[in-house]
């Protein structure tokens, strides 16, 4: 998020372990059959799309 002003996002969602969004406008995001795994890299916190999920806020 730093090479973006605050002053020009309205949310933003970084996907890493939940759907809160980290502008001071919280506009907070739900979620439907998405969950967070380690990749194949072994990366945590991943979100995992199954073709039918979805986000909204």
């Amino acid at each position: 998020m730093d090479q973006y002003s605050k002053n020009d996002l309205v949310a933003y969602y970084p996907l890493n372990g939940d759907f809160n969004d980290k502008t001071d406008y919280q506009n907070h995001a739900t979620s439907t059959e998405i969950s967070f795994v380690n990749d194949n890299c072994n990366n945590d916190k991943v979100a995992y799309f199954n073709g039918t999920s979805s986000v909204s806020s």
